[in-house]
């Protein structure tokens, strides 16, 4: 890999990296159920735990995730989007 695979992120554009993007996945009445059960264990509402559980799905798939050529990585201190084609 070269640095041509790689797009650094500077501090100053970490927080657009950062940005909030809202998301409204249809789900059926189980998994409804399910995600309002976990409200006050894995949140503070429905959309919170769901949140919560696509995050924690996102770092336990890393490996997946870099095989597809999604990696996400801070190095000395900045955020990194690696591009594989």
């Amino acid at each position: 890999m070269d640095d041509a695979d790689i797009r650094y992120i500077p501090p100053a554009d970490v927080a657009q990296a950062e940005q909030s993007w809202k998301v409204q996945p249809v789900v059926d009445a189980y998994t409804h159920w399910v995600l309002g059960r976990l409200v006050g264990i894995k949140g503070r509402s429905v959309p919170d735990v769901a949140y919560y559980i696509l995050r924690d799905w996102i770092q336990s798939h890393q490996q997946e995730l870099e095989h597809l050529g999604i990696a996400v990585q801070v190095r000395q201190g900045r955020l990194i989007l690696q591009q594989n084609d």
